[in-house]
């Protein structure tokens, strides 16, 4: 994917502020109307638009269900018009239709867009939308929607109420209170789609998140949104993501993981440095990012980010010097699940039970170690020391298991283990796994010899390749 940049010939003037389309080098072909709701043609509109989107705190779910909104879009100049220019161009190339064909087809949409939300406002008596009740607003507009286009009638009605806002956080904190503690699936996915609009301008987005310093942390904070551990945020957001991060992790937002994943994608794709306040440590960064991708069965996002990882690795470290990245990771992804399985089942046994209060060190990076820990509750940081910095390889949650490969050899700890939060840890010690691989028949026995001697080679090639390893 090519970096985004401004096209200085195709702006209009909004005061002293120039606004232009963005040359996007992809865009959704959309097949229907229905089509041009859905979150892959709301990023394409958010990438085409973002400078008007940032100056006008419009999204694009707002601009698709307010009339009014769509309005002053279209009459903004030429900037809808050059927009439609470009996407029919990139669309004609993918569906063998004349690029003229294909601008047609845009216009007739966004009409077709602006004379439903238009209806839609028409036919709902006002009030419909009290408060903060999306679920009562649903319930509101059944017998006034025609039979199954409640939730876009109600989705007209969040827009209306969404545009009042004239900020992202107002905007983002409206939505978590409209949220509250027992979202109705209806309402959720109403409401999901446009906090995935908010976490995918990337105005919005730092808004909500708060600054983050680099490239590098921006994709790691994405990765922890989906994950659930995310726990920071600026402070005027700290509440609302404490009501949506959970909701993320769970699958119940699936349009906002979508755009997040989607974000890590693009950025991780780009040739934005990691570390654009350092590039010393752009190698470090990297390391950093790598490490939080990585997960028990692969890594994060799947296949389309492994590969942006390896490209983003050749440009680093040149094609002889480049970590091999998809060697190592597939021979992961192939056995971390037995392995994970295996030290699941072991935990599962284990009847010793440590707590320990938040900041409290639970081994230090370079000890002789003899036990694992599965975490039963609270959160644990993975860190190791990296040019005389400590550098953060991973935030592990409820059910992780880390510090296994002290169970497997004798080498000393290669990275440290500290508390974020209170913790209840369950410990794995070495003479218990002993014991239990000798209840095995001679097979499994020789299968889980095999596991572990793979597993120490996979770590030692990652180490290898200035990955790190794990604890």
């Amino acid at each position: 994917m090519q970096d985004e940049s401004w096209v200085v010939d195709e702006t209009v003037e909004a005061g002293a502020v120039a606004v232009g389309v963005v040359p996007i080098a992809d865009a959704h072909l959309c097949a229907d109307i229905a089509d041009l709701y859905r979150v892959k043609s709301r990023m394409t509109i958010a990438r085409l638009f973002r400078k008007y989107i940032e100056l006008s705190f419009r999204t694009p779910t707002e601009l698709l269900h307010d009339s009014k909104a769509l309005q002053k879009l279209q009459a903004y100049g030429s900037l809808f018009s050059s927009g439609v220019e470009r996407v029919s161009v990139l669309q004609a190339s993918m569906s063998g239709q004349s690029h003229t064909k294909r601008r047609d087809a845009l216009n007739e949409a966004a009409d077709t867009a602006l004379r439903r939300s238009r209806q839609a406002a028409e036919k709902v008596p006002p009030g419909v939308l009290k408060g903060f009740d999306l679920g009562g607003t649903l319930d509101g507009v059944v017998g006034v929607a025609p039979p199954g286009q409640e939730r876009y009638f109600a989705t007209v009605q969040l827009a209306g109420k969404s545009l009042a806002e004239r900020s992202w956080l107002g905007k983002f904190k409206l939505l978590a209170r409209m949220t509250g503690n027992a979202a109705r699936d209806d309402a959720l996915a109403t409401i999901d789609q446009m906090v995935a609009d908010l976490m995918y301008i990337p105005a919005a987005f730092q808004d909500v998140v708060g600054y983050q310093r680099n490239l590098a942390q921006t994709l790691c904070t994405i990765v922890d949104l989906c994950d659930g551990s995310f726990d920071s945020g600026s402070d005027e957001a700290r509440e609302s993501l404490a009501v949506f991060v959970p909701l993320i992790a769970a699958g119940r937002m699936p349009q906002t993981r979508e755009a997040l994943i989607e974000r890590l994608l693009r950025q991780l794709s780009s040739s934005q440095p990691l570390d654009r306040h350092d590039p010393g440590r752009e190698r470090e960064a990297f390391r950093t990012v790598a490490l939080r991708l990585r997960t028990p069965t692969g890594t994060f996002g799947g296949e389309p980010v492994l590969e942006a990882l390896n490209q983003r690795a050749l440009r680093l470290f040149g094609p002889d010097g480049a970590p091999p990245l998809d060697r190592v990771e597939k021979a992961q992804a192939q056995d971390a699940a037995s392995h994970t399985a295996f030290l699941a089942g072991l935990a599962e046994g284990a009847t010793n039970t440590q707590e320990f209060s938040a900041g409290s060190r639970i081994f230090r990076e370079g000890e002789q170690g003899d036990c694992a820990y599965m975490v039963l509750s609270g959160s644990v940081e993975i860190c190791t020391s990296y040019k005389g910095a400590q550098v953060m390889l991973a935030r592990l949650g409820e059910g992780s298991i880390f510090g296994e490969m002290s169970l497997f050899n004798s080498m000393p700890r290669s990275a440290s283990a500290v508390t974020t939060t209170g913790c209840r840890l369950r410990v794995i010690d070495k003479g218990e796994m002993d014991r239990r691989v000798e209840t095995l028949d001679s097979f499994s026995r020789h299968w889980v010899s095999y596991l572990i001697s793979r597993i120490a080679d996979l770590s030692g090639r990652v180490a290898e390749s200035g990955l790190g390893g794990q604890p």
